[in-house]
């Protein structure tokens, strides 16, 4: 059983650790988690699953192949969380929302970015997207999306994907990911209402394609 103490020095590790990955220094954040490895058996679930998680979060980062078995443990772990009801006296079963998109977006990184797994990369965008939506983060919920789209263009070896990548490339930091999606949106009913018309397919694409993309996402940001 850990002391108050100890319980501080965990919850301070993995707070500091989470710092680190967001500051893109996994290295750090490892040697944060090692510290506590040792007594972390003895921790609250919560912490449990949270370490495990920011272990995925870190080699997830590193590129290592080392996240899958730290992700799906922590994955196991978060749907597993108990927590007390207090009305009731009993011990429940209930979802964690917040870390349920943590290690679903992280594993849709992973099978894109260091493992090609482009079907389970899709399947866990969308469970992060679904979990965006219950906390009501719709900022989130469209990242999400974003992530989806060009998983299910590549499968399908459409040469929307280009056009896809220019829209990602122009939007850069300046556009919020609803502002893009909207875009994107708007540029398909743009292509289905001119089937016919040889202006956005039949050419090479050029600055104009990217000017063309910008104002989509101009119009997207300003009917916001």
């Amino acid at each position: 059983m850990l002391n108050f103490d100890s319980h501080q020095e965990i919850k301070n590790a993995l707070d500091l650790a989470r710092r680190e990955i967001n500051r893109q220094k996994p290295d750090l954040a490892l040697e944060r988690l090692r510290r506590i490895g040792p007594q972390i058996d003895d921790a609250d679930p919560f912490e449990q699953a949270h370490y495990w998680l920011l272990l995925g979060e870190a080699f997830t980062a590193k590129r290592d192949r080392a996240a899958e078995t730290y992700l799906l443990e922590a994955e196991q772990r978060i749907k597993a969380l108990p927590v007390r009801d207090q009305s009731l006296e009993l011990q429940i079963l209930v979802r964690d929302l917040e870390l349920e998109l943590r290690v679903y977006e992280q594993l849709g990184k992973f099978y894109t970015f260091v493992v090609n797994n482009p079907n389970k990369a899709k399947d866990y965008f969308y469970r992060a997207k679904s979990a965006a939506r219950e906390l009501n983060l719709p900022e989130v919920a469209a990242e999400n999306e974003l992530m989806i789209i060009p998983i299910i263009l590549k499968i399908a070896n459409d040469p929307d994907l280009e056009y896809f990548q220019i829209l990602r490339r122009v939007a850069g930091e300046d556009y919020l990911a609803k502002d893009q999606l909207s875009a994107w949106y708007l540029h398909l009913e743009k292509k289905s209402a001119s089937q016919s018309s040889t202006l956005l397919y039949a050419r090479k694409i050029d600055v104009r394609d990217e000017q063309y993309f910008r104002s989509l996402l101009k119009s997207a940001k300003e009917s916001r």
